[in-house]
């Protein structure tokens, strides 16, 4: 019933105030470390590295994500979720709908074991300060989104070509934190926790 250590995970590139493992996702033998102050694509634009467990025991870094259209402050990385094959990774405060609306990259793992970006998710009905992508949770085919009041199910389509939204969940009363805490498992059992 004892717990030791096993490794420790340090990217290959890593700086002072990456803020490395603001975020982390474990799927077996994989892993997935979100730095959102990582400065690939300008101050604070983010990153997240995948992270593989060898036969031998032992983890090596495998991948380094960044957004194909990052920018500064974005933020990528402050929320990561890995599922099998496919890593969801938000950045709170991308702005494609406004000042800090926030977004959601999907990225699949390749058959010659590299990473790509597959797609962007944008909420349907953002707008500044939305912070979409502040939490994601990923199981199978299903993902939620979170974003300031809001909690967004998205589907992937049946053709593989994107995704879809679904739905979303608000309370009746107006609470911005709302949406900032959960956790999604294999039939949709959802927990939302907000504070006031």
């Amino acid at each position: 019933g004892t717990w030791s250590q096993v490794a420790k995970f340090v990217p290959s590139d890593g700086a002072g105030g990456d803020e490395f493992g603001v975020s982390v996702s474990l799927y077996e033998t994989r892993a997935l470390v979100g730095a959102y102050k990582d400065d690939d694509k300008g101050s604070s634009s983010g990153s997240a590295y995948v992270f593989e467990r060898q036969n031998n025991g032992g983890w090596t870094q495998a991948a380094k994500l960044v957004a194909a259209d990052g920018a500064a402050d974005d933020q990528f990385g402050i929320a990561v979720s890995l599922y099998e094959t496919r890593a969801l990774v938000g950045a709170r405060y991308d702005d494609d709908k406004g000042t800090n609306s926030g977004s959601v990259y999907v990225f699949e793992r390749l058959s010659n074991g590299s990473w790509a970006q597959a797609t962007k998710i944008v909420a349907s009905n953002g707008y500044a300060y939305r912070n979409f992508g502040i939490r994601v949770s990923l199981d199978g085919d299903r993902a939620l989104v979170g974003g300031n009041g809001h909690v967004y199910v998205l589907d992937r389509l049946s053709d593989g070509t994107g995704w879809t939204e679904t739905t979303k969940l608000s309370l009746s009363t107006n609470v911005n934190e709302f949406g900032t805490a959960w956790k999604l498992d294999s039939g949709c059992k959802v927990r939302c926790e907000c504070t006031w």
